[in-house]
C-alpha cells in the first residue's frame, strides 16, 4: 500500500505542538512536586530533562513567563473563538461547493473587525491569511490544500506500485479462481 508522507509544514506544526506538550506536562509536574514533602521532590532539573525541555525555558514558565503562542494568541485582532466560527463559515461555504479564496476570507475577517470596533478598525496584514491557515490547518485541510510538495509528489515509488498491483491481481484475479490465459486487454474503443 502507498504511505502517505507528511509535508515539511505539518512536521513542523507537529513539532511545535510536541514541544507545547512537553513543557505543559513538565509545569504540571514541577507544580505537583511543590505539595510534596522536600525529601522526596524532584529537582527542576530533572523534571526539565525527564520531559525533554530546557530546564531555563521550565523555569521561567515556572516563574510566569508566558509561552510564546499564549503572548501571540493576545496580540491577535481577531480571537481564537471568532477564528473558529470563521473556519467553520469556510467549511460550510466549501461544502455548499464556493470554496471562498484568500482574498474573501481577509475581506469577511475585515468586515468582523468593522462591526466590531467601527469605522476606525486596523485592518488585517497581508499575511494573515497564511498564518490563519497555519493555525488552523488541521480543521480546513480536506478543504484548503497547498500544491504539492516533493515528499508527496516523490511518494509513489515502482514498488509500492507494483506490490500494490500483484495484490489486487492476487486478490481478485487469482482468488477469485479466473485462469491467467482468460485475462484480455481492453482499451477505451471497447474489448
Amino acid at each position: 500500500m502507498v504511505a502517505k508522507s507528511t509535508s515539511k509544514h505539518v512536521e513542523k506544526l507537529q513539532k511545535y505542538a510536541e514541544v507545547d506538550l512537553n513543557l505543559e506536562t513538565a509545569l504540571a509536574e514541577l507544580k505537583e512536586q511543590a505539595f510534596k514533602p522536600k525529601k522526596e521532590r524532584l529537582s527542576l532539573q530533572l523534571v526539565a530533562c525527564n520531559n525533554h525541555v530546557s530546564s531555563s525555558t521550565l523555569s521561567q514558565h515556572f516563574n510566569g513567563m508566558q509561552t510564546a503562542a499564549a503572548y501571540f494568541k493576545s496580540c491577535q485582532k481577531i480571537t481564537p473563538v471568532e477564528e473558529d466560527v470563521l473556519a467553520n463559515m469556510i467549511l460550510e461555504l466549501a461544502d455548499c461547493g464556493f470554496p471562498p479564496t484568500q482574498d474573501q476570507v481577509t475581506e469577511m475577517s475585515n468586515l468582523l473587525l468593522q462591526t466590531q470596533y467601527g469605522p476606525e478598525y486596523q485592518p488585517l496584514g497581508i499575511h494573515w491569511v497564511d498564518q490563519f491557515l497555519n493555525r488552523k490547518w488541521k480543521v480546513l485541510t480536506r478543504h484548503w490544500s497547498k500544491p504539492l510538495d516533493n515528499l508527496h509528489a516523490n511518494g509513489l515509488h515502482l514498488e509500492n506500485v507494483t506490490d500494490q498491483f500483484s495484490n489486487f491481481i492476487k486478490t481478485f484475479i487469482v482468488n477469485a479462481g479466473i485462469d491467467l490465459q482468460n485475462i484480455y486487454g481492453m482499451d477505451e474503443t471497447g474489448f
